[in-house]
């Protein structure tokens, strides 16, 4: 066999055991052994935080639900505590006996909140109710008085559980708080009837809420 056979077969040899061996790696695969999960509290804490999503999902609907409602149903402030009731009380810069035309609310640099959806009537500031947001529901008509300052415009719309001011005590006031007063087809009525019906609807979505939490983990 000449040089130029015996260099081409010697390079045919290399060229086919290269080529055997490149797809001998290539067709390799490393299979991993599954290890196995202790049972620590560590992983069970991730096991339930990777599970919230799930939980959450199935109480999107009922947070929907109350959501829903407070765009329809509001309280006037987070905290609600009544200083001063509707009727008939003594004047607290005169002394006088006077009939109080509203509710007075404690407050401390409260969010205000109209009570239902409705359409801003007008805002200003008068000498008794200082700065004041007036709200049209229909039949019903909100007051908001003594604010700090006024976040809505006249005219506008406006959702339940919308803020349209922060308390304070402008006008004719002793100290901060809000007053509150409502009117049925134009006239002056006592407040507590809707606070109490609000109050009683939120606190069962707030009971619904709950029961929905304690059914999503019972479910696990």
């Amino acid at each position: 066999m000449n040089n130029k056979h015996s260099l081409f077969a010697c390079f045919l040899f290399i060229s086919i055991n290269a080529h055997g061996q490149f797809n001998t790696i290539w067709q390799k695969k490393e299979v991993k052994e599954p290890t196995p999960t202790l049972a620590t509290t560590s992983n069970k804490l991730q096991d339930e935080e990777d599970s919230t999503p799930i939980i959450n999902d199935v109480l999107y609907s009922q947070r929907h639900d109350i959501l829903a409602k407070r765009r329809f149903l509001s309280l006037p402030i987070d905290t609600l505590i009544v200083t001063s009731k509707f009727g008939v009380r003594k004047d607290p810069f005169t002394g006088e006996t006077k009939e109080h035309k509203g509710i007075d609310i404690r407050a401390n640099n409260n969010y205000v909140y109209s009570v239902m959806p409705g359409k801003i009537v007008k805002t200003g500031k008068s000498k008794t109710l200082g700065n004041f947001v007036e709200i049209n529901h229909g039949d019903y008509t909100t007051i908001y008085g003594h604010l700090y300052c006024v976040l809505v415009n006249a005219k506008q719309a406006i959702d339940a559980g919308q803020p349209i001011g922060i308390t304070g005590s402008t006008g004719r006031s002793t100290a901060e708080h809000l007053h509150f007063s409502v009117k049925y087809k134009n006239k002056l009525v006592n407040p507590m009837p809707m606070i109490n019906y609000i109050s009683e609807v939120m606190q069962k979505a707030r009971i619904q809420l709950a029961e929905g939490i304690t059914q999503g983990f019972s479910k696990r």
